[in-house]
């Protein structure tokens, strides 16, 4: 078996993440995810391991009390990345960038900061997540060619296939 592609998800959402976590699981064979719930989780995620994929929702608190990390913490964080603040190795992680409040001045922050991909937060309806955890799939495909697929049922909607 080959070596894991590492994949870090940062979101505070519990239900966000274990779609997510479902929908990767079942796309993909070696891919490794660690899960962050805030900003101070993601840098220490960031400052242990390389990753080759971050996942990142904007909105997130600061700490595991919640404090308010401002405006736009995910582009903070990204900010961050890209400037080598979270560790050389990381600098050129492939990021998918999402947010439940999409603007068109987001969308500009994200590309002017180096993020590589931005997405609308799935509603809470199957379709919408489907679709959701179905781009999320196709992103990991695209920039970590090493991440086997897993054939395993339906990748879109996140609940288990037929075995």
């Amino acid at each position: 078996m080959s070596e894991k592609v590492q994949v870090l998800l940062v979101d505070d959402s519990k239900t966000a993440r274990a779609f997510m976590q479902r929908a990767i699981q079942q796309g993909f064979s070696n891919v490794e995810v660690t899960e962050a719930r805030h900003i101070e989780e993601a840098h220490q995620a960031f400052r242990q391991k390389k990753f080759q994929i971050a996942i990142i929702d904007n909105t997130l608190p600061r700490d595991a009390a919640g404090t308010d990390a401002g405006p736009d913490p995910g582009i903070d964080l990204l900010r961050d990345l890209r400037d080598g603040n979270l560790g050389q190795a990381n600098r050129s992680v492939k990021t998918l960038f999402y947010t439940g409040t999409p603007t068109p001045e987001l969308h500009d922050k994200v590309a002017q900061v180096g993020g590589d991909a931005y997405l609308e937060k799935a509603g809470a309806d199957k379709a919408a997540q489907a679709a959701f955890n179905a781009a999320v799939v196709a992103f990991i495909k695209e920039h970590a060619p090493a991440a086997e697929s897993a054939q395993k049922g339906d990748v879109g909607s996140g609940t288990p296939g037929n075995r």
